[in-house]
């Protein structure tokens, strides 16, 4: 026993484990560290995803709060800016430092840089790790849509019940001023800018790593079609009257 619990989760040891075993709380069992392991590593890789989606969160809000207080002449200006620092952030973020943090460069063109981690190819293990994380990145960036619909429903309907006292009637409003009245009851104000460096995202993420993740293609379309989908009904049942844009977004 001593000797297979020494192969650390490889060979036969996880051939057997794999094949044969079920998760116990029996310590002294043959395969308890091996189950343990492999639903702590399972836990983490979720938890890594997910992690990803909300610092992708975080940087789109700075980077909007960073642009509005600088101050652009034009709206197109301004919501160009964003699109282009938040994207470059998203995808750094989601692209880059994933790879670069388990990546050994010690042989390969810019060893220079002081990075020697785990990896130095592509192999099996890479693609049981750091790929699937990224898979399960993009995964939950193409639902992002609806999660952000249910969010912010949940949020205004909150909001409107403490104005009318939820039990009271539809005109009973705890707003002082017409325009604090209108703001609260009206849709939300359009913002494109972040949608469209998602979109940008995915559509790069595909295309860097759909060469040997080829999941990724499938997944971003899914994606783009969400963020349509969610997009066309907003646009028609949620949100305020977006501005009119020229074609700066698009250069």
């Amino acid at each position: 026993k001593q000797t297979t619990l020494a192969q650390m989760g490889s060979g036969y040891y996880q051939c057997f484990c794999t094949l044969h075993s079920k998760p116990t709380s029996n310590k002294k069992a043959l395969c308890y560290e091996f189950q343990t392991d492999k639903y702590s590593a399972k836990a983490l890789n979720a938890c890594v995803g997910i992690l990803v989606a909300i610092i992708n969160i975080v940087i789109r809000t700075v980077n909007i709060k960073l642009v509005d207080y600088i101050g652009f002449d034009t709206d197109s200006q301004r919501v160009s800016l964003v699109m282009v620092s938040v994207f470059v952030a998203q995808m750094v973020n989601t692209g880059v430092v994933s790879i670069l943090t388990n990546a050994n460069l010690d042989y390969s063109i810019i060893s220079f840089l002081p990075i020697s981690n785990q990896y130095t190819d592509i192999d099996r293990d890479w693609y049981l790790n750091i790929g699937v994380q990224i898979q399960k990145t993009m995964l939950i960036m193409a639902f992002m849509p609806y999660i952000e619909i249910m969010i912010s429903t949940t949020i205004k309907t909150i909001t409107r019940g403490l104005d009318r006292g939820f039990c009271k009637g539809k005109g009973t409003t705890k707003k002082t001023t017409q325009f604090g009245y209108i703001t609260l009851w009206s849709g939300p104000v359009y913002m494109m800018h972040f949608k469209y460096s998602s979109m940008l995202t995915q559509v790069y993420m595909s295309f860097i790593y759909g060469l040997f993740l080829p999941a990724l293609f499938p997944i971003a379309m899914m994606g783009i079609a969400n963020l349509y989908i969610c997009e066309k009904y907003q646009i028609y049942y949620w949100y305020r009257k977006p501005p009119m844009f020229d074609d700066k977004l698009n250069k």
